[in-house]
């Protein structure tokens, strides 16, 4: 998204330390800081629609790396990279949270980058504190491209130097340079080569270690009209029912019996004809509401379900099907089993219905889970 608005920022590494900051306008660098108040140093006093904000990982942080997977599909490349990564990592895949990303013009390459959990969470929830939560988080390192493989860059942004080649990333430490980079000479990046970076890996970011369980919440999109349309059958038979039901009651309790039964069966017979009494009259109801999907339980039932679903990123709805016996049943899918747990656990916890799950693995990758839901 070239021309963005927004904000970049150093991603805490505890404390209360001043963060180093630049705002962008339409992808320029305007404004920069160092200032433990962020947003209202760089007058951005809340969120606005459109704002990109990007937060940057230092070094000392994140490992990266270049993994090859030339004989899988990009997306089964990022999942191999992705448990690849995290078992390279120091303390093994327990202790890293793992980002890839496929390179479009190199065969099964993958970038990765490892970062532990405990150090992006924190980072995290401090800059959410003070009223920043970032779209990417991305490894300083890759802020900057080398011209040729065998090149060396010698760069400082936001208070970190570091070393980058075409396939390494390094703290710029002397000892580090001369083992590493031996007679080469690195190209020192000036300030204005490396706001050009900067302003160019803000419209694309080159990897974002905001991925599974700390990808970035988005606002809940409207349903669909499948959607709609399966919460208006339910709640306009669901009326109609409770009209019915409200006649006999009154015809029982108020009037004289027989000749309200009758008017309250005439009233059912317009909407099924074959019905002989009162009772046969409400089977059929029963059967007509269950026949086209609906019903109260299958209504509090499917809007937990879209609920609990709006709520978590990445998560859709393939199929939704309500039975005879008052199942929910559904097929959910998600890029990782992560976000699914997302949709169930709140459906079991909070609001206590019962699932039955069955996971297997999509057609193009990721997770797909049929499940059933009853009502408590």
């Amino acid at each position: 998204m070239s021309g963005a608005d927004g904000l970049i920022v150093t991603l805490p590494l505890g404390g209360d330390e001043a963060l180093h900051w630049w705002r962008l306008d339409d992808g320029i660098i305007t404004q920069r800081g160092q200032n433990e108040d962020v947003r209202d140093a760089a007058g951005l006093p809340s969120a606005t629609p459109g704002e990109r904000i990007m937060a940057i990982a230092p070094t000392e942080l994140t490992f990266v790396n270049w993994l090859a997977f030339p004989d899988l599909k990009p997306r089964q490349a990022e999942g191999a990279a992705r448990v690849e990564a995290a078992r390279r990592g120091i303390g093994g895949a327990d202790a890293n949270h793992a980002a890839t990303r496929a390179l479009e013009d190199e065969d099964g390459t993958v970038l990765t980058a490892t970062i532990a959990p405990a150090a992006l969470s924190g980072g995290l929830a401090h800059l959410q504190a003070i009223g920043i939560d970032p779209d990417f988080v991305t490894p300083v390192g890759l802020l900057v491209q080398p011209g040729d493989e065998d090149d060396w860059l010698e760069a400082e942004i936001g208070g970190e130097r570091f070393l980058r080649s075409s396939r390494q990333v390094l703290p710029a430490e002397d000892a580090l340079v001369a083992a590493v980079a031996g007679d080469i000479r690195p190209v020192v990046l000036n300030d204005e080569e490396a706001d050009a970076a900067l302003e160019i890996a803000f419209s694309d970011p080159p990897l974002n270690l905001r991925q599974g369980r700390f990808a970035k919440r988005r606002r809940a999109q409207g349903m669909g009209k499948r959607q709609w349309q399966l919460i208006a059958i339910t709640l306009a038979l669901a009326v109609l029912a409770t009209l019915l039901i409200a006649l006999v009651t009154l015809a029982k309790y108020s009037f004289g019996a027989d000749q309200q039964d009758a008017a309250a069966l005439a009233q059912a017979r317009t909407i099924v004809p074959e019905a002989n009494d009162l009772e046969s009259a409400e089977r059929a109801l029963d059967a007509l509401l269950i026949g086209r999907g609906g019903g109260a339980s299958f209504g509090a039932s499917a809007a937990a379900l879209f609920q609990a679903v709006q709520s978590a990123p990445d998560v859709t709805i393939q199929r939704v099907a309500y039975g005879p016996d008052g199942t929910l049943s559904a097929t959910l899918a998600a890029p990782q089993p992560d976000q699914l747990n997302q949709v169930l656990v709140p459906l079991q916890t909070s609001m206590g219905y019962v699932i039955t799950q069955a996971p297997h693995q999509g057609a193009e990758g990721g997770t797909v889970i049929d499940i059933t839901v009853r009502a408590p």
